[in-house]
């Protein structure tokens, strides 16, 4: 059985602005399932911050080749260098498809609290694929008042 799975959650403290109805492909996936459940359950639909998608994007492409997580200083640099956010979330996993990465999510209860968290307003999601597995980031974010 072919299985492999890795999530993992973080949350940091930084500082807002405007975003795009939503995303295609892999991300446009994942971001179609968590509104959907996150309206069924009450929580509000996010909407899409296409700035944020680039460090997504280019946090999962460094994953895919050395996965380790931890409070990576360039990847909060990209964050704040692009928006202006009260609070920020993020999730990462590794998997062989985007819908094991879903039923993954929701698997853990660590992970569906974090993405049903009411607080959350705006995400991007960045998915790169590697040779044998697909690295996907998810960044949550509440717009600063």
């Amino acid at each position: 059985m072919r299985k492999l799975a890795l999530l993992l959650l973080a949350a940091v403290v930084v500082s807002g602005g405007p975003v795009s109805a939503g995303p295609s492909g892999d991300g446009g996936y994942l971001f179609r399932h968590l509104n959907a459940e996150r309206i069924e359950r009450d929580r509000g639909r996010l909407q899409w911050d296409p700035r944020l998608v680039a460090c997504a994007t280019e946090r999962s492409r460094e994953l895919v080749g050395s996965w380790a997580h931890s409070t990576d200083a360039e990847a909060t640099a990209c964050i704040e260098d692009t928006v202006a956010w009260d609070v920020i979330g993020e999730a990462l996993g590794r998997a062989y498809s985007i819908e094991e990465v879903w039923d993954l999510l929701l698997a853990s209860d660590a992970h569906r609290s974090m993405l049903l968290k009411a607080r959350w307003n705006r995400v991007a999601i960045g998915v790169y694929h590697g040779d044998n597995t697909m690295v996907y980031v998810t960044i949550w974010v509440r717009r600063k008042a």
